[in-house]
């Protein structure tokens, strides 16, 4: 078990530390992405689960300038 330990490198870690860092910034600014379009624009369902089509692409825009991605 000593020689398990005594052989593993920063690397590993350094690998886990960004990786769980990424996925949790995508997360973020989706969730800013939700809040913003539900709470600060009052847009309903319909309109913020279908921001990237081009129906609603005005919206799209101005909910990614008050963001700011």
């Amino acid at each position: 078990m000593k020689l398990i330990f005594t052989n593993i490198t920063i690397e590993p870690a350094m690998f886990l530390i960004a990786f769980s860092s990424s996925l949790d910034d995508v997360s973020v600014k989706q969730m800013l992405i939700e809040k913003t379009c539900r709470y600060d624009f009052l847009f309903n369902d319909t309109v913020c689960d279908n921001l990237l089509t081009e129906e609603y692409e005005d919206e799209n825009k101005a909910v990614q300038d008050e963001v700011r991605i």
